[in-house]
């Protein structure tokens, strides 16, 4: 593994979630060496801690949603206006970009446990493995839709991303609720043709995953009467 991505193993102990837990902070939190795009849930939106071109940005609600079904990215470079907008869980297609070149995220699964392809808007595909737990949790093996309640989604996930070649160009990883139910840290190594759109895209897409996921099994935090 490289170091980036020790790096993320290191982080998926919990110290991930301290800042992300607050859920009206929204500056960007330190990012380890090598990682190339990082961000966290917060209650406003997705804080960007860093974009692939190395700054920071806000994605916050647009059209009265939740960051995880629209988007629009405030801040970052030469992306910023970019709108995410999920047309189903885990499908986000990127508008409104300087360029007005966008991109778009889709899934598949694999046995209930998702992939996601990038289609950047030059350059080669991108597709990922399913998402391995990389802590000790107690919780199935992969991010899947199979989990049976609410602490089984909880823990550390990453994937190796994919050329069209079936060679690794870089990683993508998520904590979920480590430290607050319902929050999500991400890093990720993209490749250069991932721009902060859509890499942020590709974030929405997999926190969309987790959404439903976290939708549609038991919760432990809440009386049964109150859970989906």
């Amino acid at each position: 593994m490289n170091r980036a991505g020790r790096a993320w193993r290191t982080l998926a102990g919990g110290t991930l979630l301290a800042c992300a837990a607050c859920a009206g902070d929204v500056r960007p939190v330190p990012v380890p060496p090598g990682v190339t795009f990082a961000a966290h849930e917060v209650h406003r939106g997705l804080v960007i801690d860093r974009t692939p071109e190395g700054a920071t940005a806000l994605a916050t609600p647009i059209r009265g949603r939740t960051w995880t079904e629209a988007a629009t990215v405030l801040d970052g470079g030469e992306d910023a206006g970019a709108e995410l907008h999920t047309t189903s869980p885990a499908r986000v297609e990127v508008t409104g970009t300087p360029s007005g070149e966008g991109g778009r995220v889709e899934p598949t699964w694999e046995n209930n446990a998702i992939r996601l392809t990038i289609r950047p808007a030059a350059g080669p595909v991108i597709r990922s493995d399913v998402f391995h737990r990389v802590d000790h949790g107690a919780g199935p093996s992969e991010l899947t839709r199979l989990a049976e309640d609410s602490i089984d989604v909880r823990g550390a996930y990453q994937a190796t991303l994919r050329d069209p070649d079936g060679r690794s160009v870089g990683w993508m990883g998520v904590v979920v609720g480590e430290d607050q139910p319902g929050h999500a840290a991400y890093q990720a190594v993209f490749p250069s043709n991932v721009d902060a759109a859509l890499a942020a895209a590709a974030t929405q897409a997999l926190g969309s995953e987790i959404a439903w996921i976290e939708a549609h099994v038991h919760s432990v935090y809440r009386a049964p009467e109150n859970a989906p």
